[in-house]
Parts: C-alpha cells; structure tokens; sequence
C-alpha cells in the first residue's frame, strides 16, 4: 500500500513542471573533511527547502530549512531493520556514520518543485578515524528499500520459509526492481562523481545476505547515461553504463578477497574478466561495509572494451541456455553440432575453431581450474559473440575459488563431467565443450603446454604471493569494522587465519594441478629428451630438446665448484626446441634442466 501511494504522488508530482533549471545548492561540496564547518542551503526565491538527514528523498513535512547548521547524521537506523532470512541475521549495537544531506525546493502548496539536491560527508573527526580506501555513499528513499510489498533490500511479500535462499523482494529482478538512488564516489579525499542512478539487487544466493550486492545504472532520465570516471586504472576506460558493488559477505570463506584475486590472475591471458578494487559503502549514511566495486560482465561491457554495439551483441549465459542479450540462435545450432562432432578429425576441428576463439577458451578453462571455482562450470558462465564473431567467455565471480575445499580430482572431473544424473556444480551440458575438445590429441598437448607457461610466467608463487599480500593490505585498516558490522569474517585473526589458506593454496597449486591436470586428459610428461651438441664444443654448444607437450625449460649451467653461473629459460614448443648455451671459459660443466636430479655434462675445450 506504502509504494502505491508513493507511485501515485510521484506521477502526480510529475504532472506538475519543475522549476527549470532551478534546484536547492548545498555547500560546501561532498568530500572528505577533518574539520568542523556549517552546511549551507540556497535556492531561489518564493520557495521553501525542505530537507532530510537519513537518505529519504524530502517532502514537505521533513524539516525546512532556515540557517546554516552543523554536520549532523541521523540516528533512523536501517542497520537494525532485519533485511534477511532468520538464518543469516546478526544484530549489531551500532554502526559508524556519515553526514548526508538531501533537499528540494517546496512550492506554498507543499508540492516539490526540483530535482533533490543531495551531498554526503564524511568527518573524520565524528568517525574517529580516517578510511583509507575510497568511500561510495548511496542514498536511497526508505520506502524503495523497506517497503514490505516493494521495497528491494527486505524479505517482504516474496519471502517463502521453504525457499530461504531463492525469495525475498530482494531475489526479484528486472526494470520493475529498480529504484532511484544518489550514487557519490570520493577517491583520496576528495568527491570524484556524484550523480543520481538507478540501483538493482545484484547476486544469486547473496541476495539473502544482510551485506548485499548492487548494480547500479546510467541512464538519462537520472541525468546521466554514463558514469563519466576511470574507476579502474589501466584499462583506459573513462566512462561506464553499469557499475556492481560485490559484498565481502558473497567470499565463501570470509577472506573477502578470492575474486579481486582471481580478477588479476586473469588479467594477462586472452579471455576476458572485469577490473574491480575495494572501497567502503555507506548506505543512506550508515556503514554496510566492505564492497569491491567492478565492471559488469554484459553487453555495455563489450561495448566499452571492444567498441561494438549493444544491439549487435549476443551475450549468454548457462552455456548458451539463457539469453542475457541478442539472441542465441547461431550458438544452439552449434552446440547441437558439437554433440555428434568428432574433433579428432582435422574437419570437424577446423569448424570449431571458427565458432570459437579457442585459445581464449582454453585460457578460460585453465584459471578456472587451476583457482578451482567449485560454484562452476554449471553456474557463473557467460559468454558472447558478435555478429557470429567466434564466441570468447567472460571469468567473473571468483568468490568460491582459492580453496583446498575440493581435492584436485574433483575440479578436473568437472571439467570432463558425463555424468546424466549430476547438473550441479557439474553437468555433461557444461563440460561438453571441453570434452569434445580433449579428443583431439593435438589440443590435448597443446593444452597441457599452455597450462605450464601459465603457471611458469604468471601463475608462480613468485607472481601470486604479492598479489594476496597487496590486496590484504589494501582492506586490512578495514577487517575490524567489516566484521563488527556483520561478523563476516568472525574477527581479525580469523581473517589473518583465512589469508593464511590462500597463501598455502598460492604455493602448492602450480605443481600440483599442473600434474594432476595432465594426467587427468591422458599427456605423459616423461616424454621428453634432451641432448647437448658439440660435446666437447669450442665455447658454444647447443641443447636439443624433444618435447611431446611444450612447456618450459628452465635450465642451470653450474661449474665444478658448485656454483651456479648461468640460469636462463626458453619457452618450448611441441617437437624439437633449439636451445643456444652461452659463451663460457674453458672447462667442466653441469647442466640441469627443470629442477631434475639428472645433470647434463659439458666440456668446453677453449673458451
């Protein structure tokens, strides 16, 4: 009944003209303040302000402004509204805050005649503390997140005690669950964008949680249809269609940190994955936490990152059987192919590679296997094509990744998954593809040799160990305030703990799912050799060596001493690799290749 009377006085509202180009001016500017000042409004004349502190969009019953007055926040405390099933509820006794300020012009009738002018504060000196990361503050109306029929962030009328997980208001989606909100991101102190928006739940089964996801909107009627900032660094965008704040609270281990990780993982390799980095959400002036913010894998996303129309983009989703945009028309047709396909035959091999950007693909399977996603292959699966361009998939969502709570077998039977009675986390309808693929020997060893320069160039402990200790750092002033406000992680130490098990993870997984992985698709990796010639040589000498699979030689010449005097490697390819040594003095060496106890023995005669 709330959001009908609402809907109703918003269209009326809407009947009647704003004042043009008129609006409420709040000074000083949002941004990040030590000190203590006034909050100052203006507007023009035969019209009253009116103004609220807790987020709400102001009417003309709220409070009216007369003077300037101190920083204030409200004290309306949507913290304690319970927002999610039973199950997943903590209270907490308080929250820190924020100052926010919205305000509009009122005509004598108590009709609004602006848009709402809003600013948000953040004081350092009523926090007791300066927030390192940088600070999104979204306001919106009380009745667009709480309503019990309409209300986006509340169990209300869809809630069914059968289904914990999958009803509630905030598991319903579409344009309809929408709402108005003022999105402000400040960056190093100072306000960088503040703007009005449209906001939708974002998630699956965090959707229940009380730290929920967001997506938030561009679009014209708010103002805008870009969100016109370089959030990222090093991606060369500037300006974004849709923007998504991930919860710490969707990390299945309480680490909070598994996809930012797995974000920069991907980073080097062909398919695609989406920039994201931490910062601090305060809600109508409350704090909700930790949230890394990050693009939205859709069709805007191809847009800014390829430059092809949205409406040209076919965008995908459960291997094709859910359309998220275009159409899936040329896909079905082939995947129906694919069923009867032998891609041991060189024919039916060439097609594929012409519907799909295989070694993007490949680079897809690869991190997901080796971060061992276990909410994966049959869930968090996008993919798109343009204009019957070769399909290429999307990595997101890495929040149930980096953990040894699956044994390696269990990650690679997902991928080769033939099983009819299994559809969750694996089914034969995800794993088809790379099945198929694997029939082919050549992709077999190719696979097998772009999974060891993976790991040897950027999968390493050496190039992950910074990248867990970067990000920790990056929210660590954090993980206090993270988990008093919703016991998620349990405490500090249980984080430090939580990291700790990334770490070990980080270690061992190069060798062992390397191994795992080639035996698991059937490649020996004993099937190499290696050979020096002249030996004796005259102060250069060549290495031969014969792989069946590719990889890396990683070699070391030592002297008779011991010492180690040269240490370089060379990526190899399938067959016959020409490796030249360097010069060296006259004498006896030793070569080892690959860490391997045998050692190669080299005369150099005269150096």
């Amino acid at each position: 009944m709330m959001r009908t009377v609402a809907i109703f006085l918003s269209f009326i509202v809407a009947l009647l003209p704003m004042t043009a180009g008129q609006s409420v001016s709040i000074s000083p500017a949002s941004g990040v303040y030590d000190g203590f000042f006034n909050i100052m409004m203006q507007g023009p004349e035969g019209f009253s302000i009116h103004y609220t502190l807790n987020g709400s969009v102001p009417t003309a019953d709220d409070a009216q402004y007369s003077s300037v007055f101190p920083p204030t926040f409200s004290h309306s405390n949507i913290f304690s509204i319970q927002n999610c099933p039973d199950v997943n509820w903590v209270p907490c006794d308080e929250v820190d805050r924020i100052v926010v300020v919205r305000a509009a012009l009122f005509d004598s009738a108590g009709v609004r005649r602006s848009d709402v002018s809003t600013s948000s504060y953040v004081m350092n000196t009523l926090l007791g503390r300066r927030i390192e990361l940088p600070v999104v503050s979204l306001c919106v109306d009380s009745v667009d997140l709480f309503d019990y029929d309409s209300g986006i962030f509340v169990p209300g009328q869809f809630y069914n005690e059968d289904e914990v997980y999958n009803s509630g208001n905030y598991c319903q989606r579409g344009r309809e669950w929408e709402r108005d909100a003022n999105f402000c991101f400040m960056e190093d102190g100072e306000m960088r964008l503040e703007q009005d928006c449209g906001i939708r739940i974002h998630g699956a089964r965090s959707r229940s949680f009380m730290q929920k996801g967001f997506t938030l909107y561009a679009r014209k009627e708010y103002g805008d249809k870009y969100f016109r900032y370089p959030f990222f660094e090093g991606n060369g965008i500037d300006k974004y269609k849709r923007l998504v704040l991930r919860p710490w609270m969707a990390s299945w281990s309480d680490a909070g940190v598994e996809d930012w990780i797995c974000q920069q993982l991907a980073n080097p390799l062909g398919c695609d994955n989406l920039a994201t980095r931490p910062v601090v959400l305060f809600l109508n002036g409350e704090y909700w936490g930790v949230y890394f913010m990050e693009e939205k894998a859709d069709e805007h996303y191809i847009n800014e990152h390829y430059g092809f129309d949205d409406e040209d983009v076919d965008l995908l989703s459960d291997w094709g059987f859910s359309v998220d945009n275009g159409n899936a028309d040329d896909w079905r047709g082939f995947y129906e192919w694919v069923q009867d396909a032998d891609l041991s035959r060189q024919e039916d091999y060439q097609y594929f590679a012409s519907k799909v950007d295989v070694d993007a693909f490949l680079d897809y399977m690869l991190l997901e296997v080796f971060v061992s996603n276990v909410d994966w292959p049959s869930n968090n699966v996008r993919q798109w094509s343009v204009l019957g361009s070769p399909w290429r998939w999307i990595f997101f969502d890495g929040d149930a990744a980096l953990s040894d709570r699956r044994e390696n077998s269990e990650i690679l039977g997902y991928i080769t998954c033939d099983d009819s009675s299994m559809t969750y986390p694996a089914s034969p309808r995800s794993s088809l593809l790379f099945r198929k693929l694997l029939a082919n020997e050549d992709f077999r060893h190719i696979s097998v040799d772009r999974f060891s320069k993976l790991i040897f160039h950027y999968w390493n402990y050496a190039s992950t160990a910074p990248l867990l200790e970067e990000i920790s750092d990056m929210v660590s002033s954090e993980v206090e305030y993270q988990s008093a406000r919703f016991s998620s992680p349990l405490s500090v130490s249980n984080w430090r703990g939580k990291i700790r098990n990334i770490d070990s993870y980080l270690k061992s997984r190069p060798v062992s799912m390397f191994d795992d992985y080639a035996k698991h698709i059937g490649v020996d990796l004993s099937k190499i050799s290696v050979r020096l010639y002249p030996n004796p040589s005259h102060s250069v000498a060549t290495m031969e060596y014969d792989s069946s699979w590719g990889g890396v030689a990683d070699y070391s010449v030592y002297d008779v001493m011991g010492r180690c005097v040269v240490h370089q490697t060379s990526d190899l390819v399938v067959g016959t690799n020409l490796i030249q040594l360097p010069r060296l003095p006259q004498g006896v060496y030793f070569i080892k290749v690959n860490g391997v106890d045998y050692m190669l023995r080299w005369i150099v005669i005269d150096g």
